[in-house]
């Protein structure tokens, strides 16, 4: 088995040091600029060959963790995670101040990731593990522009893209204010639909009468969908839901207080009665809403 050391250049994004750089292509074959050949059959085993348990791998400067005269070797970064995507092995990388200033200044612009090989009976070069990565300025493999020194950026005509929100709408009108209010008019009755479906849910569910959907409504906009699903399931097991269907069933629920000063319905009054919240605790998380 032997190392080989390939390069990436380093991609900014707007001078900031991106967290995943990719370290190498998806393969399985891969070739740098200088015409050698490599192959990365099994990424996710590298992966794992590469991630020791509870030991980072470091960036360093030119690969130094190989030069055995330099005594004081600075690391530029740890590589805190690995991670197989669509287009290669990318790394999660925690930079160091030093570093950072010196990518920024494009004093360096090339990761180069120091690779362990193999040969397999076809006597292919086969990569095994990644042993750590180097900041360098000698680029070796062809990848996609890691540190570009061209920088994009998007340039979209505000009124095009009020024309082209307004078409996807199916709205007559191109006038900002106008779509604004349209795509919040479609929002709240995405709300208000999504609030009935949970409603008409646990009335099905636990047997609720159909006298509680307003309250029940209301509860649902108020608290959202995991605090009002836990407020009926306690509710069912107090017996609400059959409060209504046979009145010998309400001797043993507490009487509801019939003054009510706070402006909330009687079937909220009831429902903070049996779960045992305030009031006065349901209204001012209603009027937060």
């Amino acid at each position: 088995m032997n190392q080989i050391q390939l390069s990436s250049e380093i991609k900014l994004s707007q001078n900031t040091l991106p967290l995943w750089v990719q370290l190498l292509p998806i393969g399985p074959e891969i070739s740098t600029a200088d015409g050698r050949e490599f192959t990365l059959s099994e990424p996710e085993l590298v992966i794992q060959n590469s991630m020791r348990e509870n030991v980072e791998m470091s960036v360093d400067y030119e690969h130094s963790i190989r030069d055995e005269n330099q005594h004081i070797k600075p690391a530029a970064g740890w590589v805190k995670a690995l991670e197989l995507r669509d287009d290669g092995i990318w790394g999660k990388v925690e930079w160091t101040k030093p570093a950072t200033q010196l990518i920024e200044n494009k004093e360096y612009r090339y990761l180069s990731p120091l690779l362990s090989l193999s040969s397999d009976t076809a006597g292919n070069k086969v990569i095994t593990k990644i042993v750590n990565v180097g900041l360098t300025n000698t680029p070796a493999l062809e990848m996609a522009a890691f540190c570009s020194t061209k920088t994009e950026k998007l340039k979209v005509d505000p009124s095009t893209f009020a024309h082209e929100i307004a078409s996807l709408m199916s709205l007559d009108t191109s006038n900002p204010n106008e779509i604004l209010a349209a795509l919040r008019q479609k929002n709240e009755a995405s709300e208000l639909a999504s609030c009935s479906l949970d409603v008409e849910e646990v009335i099905g569910k636990y047997v609720f009468p159909r006298s509680c959907e307003p309250e029940f409504l209301s509860m649902r906009k108020v608290l959202g969908k995991q605090c009002f699903e836990s407020i009926v399931s306690k509710l069912s097991l107090n017996g609400f839901g059959f409060v209504h269907l046979n009145s010998h069933q309400t001797k043993s629920l507490p009487k509801l207080q019939h003054t009510n000063n706070l402006g909330l319905s009687n079937g909220e009054l009831e429902a903070c009665k049996l779960v045992g919240v305030e009031p006065e605790l349901y209204k001012k998380i209603k009027e937060q809403k």
